[in-house]
């Protein structure tokens, strides 16, 4: 935090929460006290000594004396980075998302290594009529339309070849037309 050993110890714990988050602060304390909790974990942002944000999980160990205020043993541990990698995970999935919802014509498809589809983008139920509930649980498999006369397309004879040689690759994204079934 920057401080000097003198300094901290003059310091109350408050004075290094954030103005907008010390009342909550001290609300959680009051609430821990009154169903006396001896140990709490959570996390908390601190500021340092120039004013940067910091991130800290500490565990807390409370001791109660009688006639006396209760002792708060603290261990912290700096998560600042793990709060931002934290935060760029959530932009990063908020911005992938609007792309498979709002950004293509496509239809978007999520599987596991089986074929279940794990997740589909609004244009496969709008575009093949099934819902949510229909393709929990279905395999990608199914959705090929199995038809050898349609040779501009895939069928699921190829598909499935290819799709077996995108995992001896190891590849992560497999991009094809085809001919689906429609619900």
């Amino acid at each position: 935090l920057g401080y000097t050993f003198d300094e901290i110890t003059e310091m109350n714990y408050l004075d290094l929460i954030p103005e907008e988050y010390r009342e909550s602060e001290r609300e959680f304390y009051r609430g821990q006290r009154k169903i006396k909790s001896e140990e709490i974990s959570r996390i908390v942002p601190v500021l340092n000594r120039h004013g940067k944000l910091i991130w800290v999980a500490p565990h807390t160990k409370v001791i109660e004396h009688p006639d006396m205020e209760p002792e708060y043993y603290s261990i912290a541990r700096d998560i600042t980075e793990l709060k931002e990698m934290q935060r760029e995970l959530e932009e990063s999935e908020r911005k992938y998302r609007e792309l498979i919802e709002e950004k293509t014509r496509d239809i978007i498809i999520t599987a596991d290594c089986d074929g279940l589809i794990l997740t589909a983008n609004k244009n496969l139920y709008k575009k093949l009529g099934y819902t949510e509930k229909d393709i929990r649980g279905m395999n990608i498999k199914d959705l090929i339309y199995d038809d050898p006369k349609h040779r501009d397309s895939i069928n699921l004879a190829a598909f499935i070849d290819h799709l077996a040689e995108v995992f001896e690759h190891e590849a992560y994204d497999v991009r094809f037309k085809t001919i689906c079934r429609h619900n």
